[in-house]
């Protein structure tokens, strides 16, 4: 009865982490299409401001479209187009106060996915950076990433939605390497951190 019953745990465990799974990827390919419908919105009102046949804008137009991408339910403020404008001329390798800019189409519009994101999830946004960003930079380093992840990690993975295996909660925990792949990932400016922007989807 002894093995009997560990092989029973054993597979409900399987199967609650299958369970988790499947719930985590329809979140993952739920925001997938919200993204794809958003960018296919964002290129027509990209088109309806462009002078150059939809190749790029100029930056004192992007409050603009980015309140024609938001509608009315919501204002663009200064902070919000600043975020969006400082995320995009990083990637030009442009210093602050990033004007008289040509901001290509690409670019202008993964932005306003992250930036329609982030209006719907601003608050998690600034927890994040007022709990972890401990220099106040503006941007989660290394160390202060690692910290945030463990945090993340440690929240989601806990009580009702542990990780159990054989009748036991297990707990992963953020190495170096972690870090460093997300860092890979997100850090689109080579500024050694990862800004509200970057860490948008």
């Amino acid at each position: 009865t002894g093995r009997r019953c560990t092989n029973m745990v054993a597979a409900a465990a399987i199967a609650a982490n299958k369970k988790r799974q499947a719930k985590a990827k329809a979140k993952r390919d739920a925001l997938r299409k919200q993204l794809e419908n958003d960018k296919r919105e964002a290129e027509g009102f990209f088109n309806e401001i462009s002078t150059d046949d939809g190749k790029t804008i100029p930056s004192d137009k992007l409050a603009d479209l980015l309140q024609r991408a938001i509608g009315d339910d919501h204002t663009v403020n200064d902070d919000g187009k600043n975020m969006v404008l400082n995320h995009l001329g990083k990637k030009q390798g442009s210093e602050p106060p990033h004007e008289n800019l040509q901001l290509p189409k690409d670019d202008v519009v993964e932005a306003i996915g992250k930036y329609r994101y982030f209006l719907t999830h601003a608050d998690k946004i600034e927890r994040l950076f007022a709990e972890f960003d401990k220099n106040h930079n503006n941007i989660l380093e290394k160390a202060e990433l690692k910290k945030a992840m463990q945090a993340i990690e440690d929240r989601e993975h806990s009580g009702t939605n542990a990780r159990v295996v054989f009748g036991m909660e297990t707990r992963v925990r953020v190495t170096d390497e972690d870090v460093d792949y997300i860092m890979e990932l997100c850090d689109e400016s080579g500024d050694g951190g990862i800004d509200r922007a970057e860490a948008l989807p």
